[in-house]
């Protein structure tokens, strides 16, 4: 077995799976090549499933419900009786016993007789993100369960079942859980726990009722920073309906992140009245700073200064209104260039007190976890901090007038640590032709660490794609062109413009993903290029775009140098369902777009 003679150390094992946190598929397919893939793995595979199996796009709500159920009563079952003394998930997992996918729903997997587990896979379930288990408890005792599990469900209502399983999940093996999701309303299950969460990073809360009391789970992080103090990232998920109330929920759900001691990472995204107590979030050690897009800073709120003072921020994402938003930033890069470089500190600007295992900052976009929730070392204390923070990522929403002149100032200030830059434009339709003259996206600075950019709208349209040159790093390149443009004869100079810069999208030549949503104007002939100029391509998405045909789509497939060899590595092609060929149609690479 590959697993048996690999010859490689247990470390380079876990770096490559470091690699594969959310891609369910290659987990499930080391975890079947051997003992020792097996046992490096399977926790990251069960480290948290629920979320694998929400994130798969290829499943509608019941399917995914089916393997909800499945996942929990696999769960339920592999839980080893502590009190019959034949605890041995210490000594190393037993491979003879056929791992299950999270995503499995054959019905041979819980045969009629149970056969009992030698995998403790509940164990490896640290991060418990929240997720809606309603429909699948309501199916639980149609499936195969020990006689443990039964005892537990019998004779309870829905909702007395629903908090016996969050109870059972959680007070397992509390001290290895790193992230823990539940509704606010049962805070009463994790104060019974809190002397034995050693480890908890992340506390994520949803659910949260207008006007609930907010009172058990203040208790909770203050005691459990008093006993632990490892608590350090919070997500704060408010009603939805919160915008039917005549009172103002802000100013009770403020109060959850400013009991935590030394809060760094702070997601408010589904929290939409966050914005308006911005001022009153702790900046000492924050580190990452998750706002929704759908509220704009009140003019009372300094947005500006309040950033200045966070000094450790990395990561960003909120709405604009102020173009001057990142001005302090470039004054300080300035000054500090003329001062002849930059100044260290006993503090260096990249230490982060969570040592993730994942290799990339995929979670702001998609990804399920959190890169710090992994793993955590004690917090630097009693040192300071000089000069100004070195932002890695910025996601910003806001009108073009002010957007863009925030997305160059932040491309300028933090030139040597920037790795995305996401802007999203709410644009008047009065001013769509003549942003992209007067207003350009651009730079002339090396971004050695950039290997993102995502914009949407006039950002996308007034980005000038030859600051590619600049980016050696860039790996994935999205631009959405606003959705009513070239509806007048006004938009024809536009196109022109756009027809000329086009093959300046050559020089990103390291691209694994390009995205061009919108009437971008392509030719079989740049499509050819493409294929020879980036030969790390991936993904490619131009299903509205304009001027190409079916040919080009082919040539592009078959991706033939000047010596006849083929070189396309393309995985999927998105286009026009129009343009599809009866030969494509039997490329699975092919992706339609109607």
């Amino acid at each position: 077995m590959l697993g048996a003679k690999l010859p490689l150390p247990d470390e380079c094992v876990d770096l490559v799976i470091a690699y594969l946190p959310e891609d369910r598929q290659a987990l499930h397919g080391l975890v079947l090549a051997g003992r020792k893939l097996f046992q490096r793995a399977v926790p990251v595979l069960y480290r948290s499933p629920f979320a694998l199996i929400d994130a798969h796009h290829g499943w509608n709500d019941h399917e995914k419900e089916k393997r909800y159920l499945i996942l929990l009563a696999l769960l339920l079952n592999s839980r080893i009786n502590r009190t019959s003394g034949d605890c041995h998930c210490d000594n190393g997992p037993d491979t003879r016993v056929r791992s299950i996918n999270p995503s499995t729903t054959t019905s041979t997997y819980f045969p009629q007789v149970h056969t009992p587990y030698t995998v403790d896979y509940l164990r490896f379930y640290t991060h418990q993100f929240p997720v809606n288990l309603w429909r699948p408890l309501t199916n639980l005792r149609s499936v195969s369960l020990t006689p443990l599990v039964v005892s537990e469900i019998t004779g309870k209502t829905l909702a007395e079942l629903q908090t016996e399983i969050a109870h059972s999940l959680i007070d397992y093996h509390p001290r290895d859980i790193r992230v823990l999701g539940q509704p606010i309303a049962r805070t009463p299950i994790l104060l019974q726990s809190i002397q034995h969460l050693h480890n908890l990073v992340r506390l994520e809360l949803s659910e949260i009722a207008f006007g609930c009391k907010v009172e058990p789970i203040l208790e909770f992080i203050r005691v459990h920073d008093a006993m632990h103090n490892t608590l350090r990232e919070i997500k704060i998920k408010s009603p939805e309906e919160a915008t039917l109330h005549y009172e103002p929920t802000h100013t009770q759900l403020v109060r959850i992140v400013q009991a935590m001691r030394n809060p760094q990472v702070v997601d408010a995204r589904h929290w939409r009245e966050a914005i308006m107590v911005l001022d009153q979030i702790p900046v000492d050690c924050l580190k990452t700073l998750l706002l929704g897009l759908a509220e704009m800073p009140p003019n009372q709120i300094a947005t500006s200064e309040f950033l200045a003072q966070c000094v450790f921020l990395e990561n960003v994402r909120m709405p604009v209104r102020d173009s001057q938003l990142f001005q302090w930033a470039v004054k300080a890069r300035r000054k500090t260039a003329l001062e002849g470089g930059p100044r260290h500190s006993m503090v260096p600007y990249y230490a982060a007190p969570f040592v993730g295992t994942t290799p990339s900052m995929a979670y702001l976009t998609s990804g399920p976890l959190s890169p710090w929730a992994h793993s955590y070392t004690d917090w630097l204390t009693g040192e300071e901090h000089f000069g100004p923070a070195r932002l890695k990522s910025v996601e910003l929403c806001g009108e073009d007038r002010v957007l863009i002149p925030v997305l160059k100032d932040a491309a300028d200030a933090f030139r040597d640590s920037l790795e995305q830059i996401k802007g999203i434009s709410l644009t008047l339709l009065m001013s769509r032709v003549t942003v992209n003259i007067m207003n350009t996206l651009s730079w002339s600075w090396p971004m050695e660490q950039l290997s993102v950019i995502d914009l949407e709208g006039e950002a996308a349209l007034a980005f000038d794609l030859a600051v590619l040159q600049f980016c050696p790093r860039l790996t994935t390149l999205r631009l959405s062109l606003p959705p009513y443009l070239f509806s007048t004869s006004e938009d024809d100079k536009v196109l022109q413009g756009l027809t000329a810069c086009m093959p300046q999208i050559l020089l990103a030549r390291r691209l694994l993903e390009l995205e061009l949503y919108g009437k971008w104007p392509l030719s079989d002939a740049l499509l050819v290029e493409m294929g020879r100029t980036m030969p790390r391509l991936r993904q490619l998405y131009i299903g509205y775009c304009l001027g190409y045909t079916r040919e080009g789509v082919q040539a592009l497939l078959d991706g033939i140098d000047e010596n006849g060899h083929g070189t396309s590595r393309l995985e999927w092609v998105a286009v026009s369902r129009w343009m599809v060929s009866p030969r494509m149609s039997n490329d699975s690479r092919i992706r339609y777009e109607t």
